[in-house]
């Protein structure tokens, strides 16, 4: 069993909030405690309203952070004595994926007052299993499947184009209709839950970015401004882990980057070192490159402390090894399971060699990988190797590249705009938030922050004289004359 002796300050401050809150937003940093604090607020929820609780997960292998073997013990803000959160329904484990399905059907429409005198009220399932049982039930089925429930969302910037019926009536009938294609499944299942308005229905997300790098809307508006939202803003949390020096390099290859690795690995060699690959044919990648690295590093480390989470059949015992005895590894290998959701705490030197990620929202999640709370950490190094530029390139290759490194620098102005924010003063302070004098410029554009740091990259990037202050403030004013400054 897990046993929690104290909460962090933070939590203690957003529990407050929560708890009585229907609709909740959490957006805190990874590795800040999102997901304990989930886990506080559903057993808080369990003792207040006796609702089912039900957190939903991107993927199978991110439940860690939900569930214990037996349970999680801690004591919540404001009481006096312990309390066990037991999860009685997972479905993210076991059994396959279509019974674990019907069994999440099952739990969905099962009496509440049952539920609890099993104690079975708490279940954890993937966002691909809701929208699946989602898509099998009748109208009258969905309506009883959101009575008396709290639907807690992890990693929610997963959603998409969650609309207000009132914020459709802005658009004409063909925009409609593509807003309703684009939408994704998930974010269609939140949009009917909360057009329903079920009294006994609650729906709590959580989030480290806010933001979608395809730039859609998450949530409108409207149904924004239903949610009591908590903002801890990453600079505050850096200062609490301990970190001294944090450093980004970029790092130019022409055929592939894996010797240059080898080499900056081969110079820190007690440093804990994750390599991120691109996935097969994709970038460099073929189907030598994992053997050829492997090989390399297994010359430099013994065997046993090079992991390799890449190779499929492999992933399922190697993770376990990652979870278990994460101290006796110098290298982890990876190619897109550390997008979100998966740790490794002792890593100080991360390698990314697909930095230029078609996606900011998951090329910053990356980035934030090594900037977990390690007693031994106090220097973090993130190398971005991009492809450099050939004569013998065809022109959609140039663009490609070019592209790409655009990418790679905005995620890193995104991610140093996170550490080290542009403040700006405001009169009063963020609703539900402690009193603040001043917000960072990604409160203030909200989602449409990477679009304003794109605007202003690519305007600087075209003006020749970088010393010309008039033509810089060009750009500015051009970049707030189409987002405005609330």
């Amino acid at each position: 069993m897990k046993i929690v002796s104290k909460f962090r300050d933070w939590q203690t401050e957003a529990f407050q909030l929560g708890r009585p809150a229907q609709h909740f937003l959490i957006q805190a940093p990874g590795g800040s405690g999102k997901s304990l604090f989930q886990v506080a607020l559903a057993q808080a929820d369990i003792q207040d309203t006796g609702n089912k609780q039900l957190i939903l997960v991107p993927k199978n292998h991110i439940h860690h952070g939900f569930f214990d073997e037996t349970a999680i013990e801690f004591t919540l803000p404001g009481e006096s004595g312990p309390t066990r959160w037991k999860v009685g329904n997972n479905f993210c484990t076991g059994s396959k994926s279509d019974a674990r399905t019907k069994r999440l059907r099952e739990f969905l429409l099962a009496d509440v007052r049952l539920l609890r005198r099993q104690n079975q009220l708490a279940a954890i399932a993937s966002h691909k299993a809701m929208v699946t049982v989602w898509s099998t039930l009748s109208s009258k089925e969905k309506f009883k499947a959101l009575c008396n429930i709290s639907i807690r969302i992890d990693e929610a910037h997963h959603l998409s184009d969650v609309f207000h019926d009132a914020d459709l009536e802005l658009f004409n009938l063909k925009d409609r209709r593509e807003i309703a294609e684009d939408g994704t499944r998930l974010g269609k299942f939140v949009q009917h839950a909360l057009r329903l308005g079920d009294e006994t229905l609650k729906m709590h997300l959580a989030t480290a970015t806010f933001f979608r790098g395809d730039r859609r809307t998450i949530l409108s508006d409207r149904f924004r401004k239903q949610f009591v939202h908590y903002y801890l803003p990453w600079d505050e949390h850096y200062q609490t882990l301990g970190i001294e020096h944090l450093s980004f390099d970029f790092i130019n290859y022409l055929n592939d980057p894996l010797d240059v690795v080898v080499e900056n690995i081969k110079r820190e060699p007690n440093e804990h070192h994750l390599i991120i690959i691109p996935a097969l044919t994709h970038r460099y990648r073929t189907n030598e490159t994992l053997p050829k690295l492997l090989a390399q590093l297994r010359r430099i480390f013994p065997c046993n402390e090079v992991l390799d989470l890449v190779t499929a059949e492999l992933q399922p015992e190697n993770k376990k090894l990652l979870h278990h005895s994460p101290e006796k590894l110098r290298v982890v290998v990876a190619c897109r399971l550390f997008d979100e959701g998966t740790d490794w705490v002792p890593c100080s030197r991360m390698h990314n060699t697909d930095a230029c990620e078609s996606s900011v929202t998951l090329a910053v999640q990356r980035f934030f990988r090594p900037l977990r709370s390690h007693p031994s950490k106090t220097n973090v190094q993130i190398f971005n190797y991009l492809p450099d530029l050939s004569s013998e390139m065809e022109l959609e290759e140039k663009r490609q590249v070019l592209s790409n490194r655009l990418n790679a620098f905005l995620a890193c102005i995104v991610t140093q705009g996170e550490l080290r924010p542009c403040l700006v003063p405001v009169k009063s302070a963020p609703k539900g938030n402690k009193p603040r004098k001043s917000k960072s410029l990604q409160e203030i554009f909200a989602e449409s922050y990477c679009d304003v740091i794109r605007g202003l990259l690519t305007g600087y990037e075209c003006v020749a004289d970088k010393s010309d202050w008039t033509e810089i403030e060009a750009i500015a004013d051009r970049v707030i004359a189409t987002y405005g400054v609330p």
